[in-house]
């Protein structure tokens, strides 16, 4: 039986590629003076059950998860998602708190989706991890001011984020020549 499960693991999509590094990374792009996007790359499963029961095993906590009523998960998930973007905290230059836009989070199926397939990938490996449950997050930070630098805050729940920040440089290629040199 287990090695049935197995099987059937090996067999879904893997949502990291084997050369990327797992890990929490916000990427925050300057797009103009006033508006910053956002995206919060994390281990979901992981990140969730460090914030609705982080005294359950990863293991107890995904069984648990998978077996609850949609109204029951909606709930925990809902409650783990406010307590995550109430501990985000952004500021301007002058320690002003800016404004974000809430995190696109997944439904409840697609929730529900990673929650089952880590409790079948705990159930079978023996293991109280599994994959990691790689999601990216999106939001928009618009201030009424010039954004010219950010203090960033994060809940601990994220553990060790990596934070990429950067203002893209547009060049336009002209239909006449068809090239532009681009540099870094």
């Amino acid at each position: 039986m287990k090695a049935l499960i197995a099987l059937l693991l090996m067999s879904l999509p893997i949502s990291v590629s084997a050369h990327e590094v797992v890990a929490n990374r916000l990427t925050l792009v300057q797009r103009d003076a006033n508006h910053v996007s956002m995206t919060l790359v994390i281990d979901y499963v992981t990140t969730i059950r460090a914030v609705a029961a982080p005294a359950a095993s990863y293991k107890e906590f995904v069984i648990a998860c998978s077996g609850m009523a949609d109204a029951q998960l909606q709930r925990t998930l809902s409650q783990a998602h406010a307590t995550l973007e109430k501990g985000i905290v952004l500021q301007d230059a002058q320690h002003r708190s800016l404004s974000v836009t809430p995190l696109r989070w997944p439904s409840l199926n697609q929730a529900r989706k990673l929650l089952q397939q880590s409790a079948m990938a705990a159930i079978a490996l023996g293991t109280d991890k599994a994959e990691p449950t790689t999601l990216e997050l999106t939001a928009d930070i618009v201030s009424s001011q010039r954004i010219q630098s950010l203090d960033v805050q994060l809940p601990a729940a994220l553990a060790d984020v990596l934070v990429v920040s950067y203002k893209p440089v547009q060049t336009t290629i002209d239909p006449q020549s068809r090239k532009a040199r681009i540099t870094f």
